[in-house]
């Protein structure tokens, strides 16, 4: 009895040892397991670690771009000072040049629309001459010359404001419908290098019969002590006739004084 109650304690013993310790194949699988867990873990603190770099390294060049865009915007506020200084220190002597040669600057003036309104004075004068005589008249078809304005001291002189008044009376008659022309260098065309193109009397009408046109408008200005005045006329190549005339004043504001600097030996006395 005793010999057979001893193995089947001995084998009950072994299966209870057996279920308590898994076999070595399931402990395998379970260091797999765990392995792979730990591979995984680390893989994903790898990329957490790669997140973390990429962030910092955004953070910093971001941070970077930062400190270079204020350092430009404090460049561009040091230029901006500078330019603002530079243009003060010019109005100043510009003001200084001007009540030296005897000029009080407007602070107002709109040199444009005074030489619309005078393009649009001289086409009405010429509208109601035809209306009125039915011989004057300037057609669409020919083209129209139109010579820099001169100052009335010195014919042969003119300024970038003699230009700059002949540029616009001359798109304004654009605007009308009317084909303008620009005198160029040619014989029949007194030009002094840098102060624009004038007629000579005795060749308009060659200037005519050369650009095949009907008309030339021509002006003079005089400057004041606080205004130029000005004389525009529309004068018939073919016998020197003047079709239309306007006069005119314009406020001498601090741009038109530098455009009437421009040009000038302002060592000489009298230069305006």
């Amino acid at each position: 009895m005793v010999k057979y109650v001893i193995p089947s304690l001995i084998l009950a013993g072994l299966s209870l040892v057996n279920g308590c310790f898994p076999d070595l194949e399931t402990q395998m699988r379970n260091r797999e397991r765990a392995k792979v867990e730990l591979e995984k873990a680390g893989t994903r603190l790898e990329v957490a670690r790669a997140r973390r770099d990429a962030d910092i390294s955004a953070t910093k060049l971001l941070s970077e771009q930062r400190n270079k865009d204020i350092r430009f915007e404090s460049e561009l506020k040091a230029i901006d000072h500078e330019n603002e200084l530079a243009e003060a220190r010019r109005r100043t002597e510009l003001r200084k040049l001007a009540r030296e040669s005897g000029i009080y600057l407007s602070k107002k003036g709109d040199i444009k629309k005074a030489n619309y309104k005078t393009a649009d004075s001289l086409l009405w004068h010429l509208f109601w001459a035809n209306f009125k005589k039915k011989t004057v008249k300037l057609s669409k078809d020919a083209p129209v010359l139109v010579a820099s304005f001169v100052d009335l001291d010195n014919l042969s002189e003119s300024s970038a404001f003699g230009r700059v008044v002949a540029e616009q009376i001359a798109s304004r008659f654009n605007q009308k419908d009317y084909a303008t022309v620009e005198l160029k260098l040619g014989s029949d065309i007194f030009i002094r290098e840098g102060e624009g193109e004038f007629v000579l009397s005795r060749k308009m009408k060659e200037v005519g019969i050369k650009h095949r046109a009907q008309a030339v408008i021509v002006g003079t200005y005089s400057v004041g002590s606080e205004r130029i005045y000005l004389t525009a006329r529309v004068i018939d190549v073919s016998n020197g006739r003047v079709l239309a005339s306007h006069d005119y004043s314009i406020p001498i504001t601090h741009d038109v004084f530098k455009l009437l600097l421009k040009g000038k030996d302002r060592a000489q006395p009298y230069w305006f």
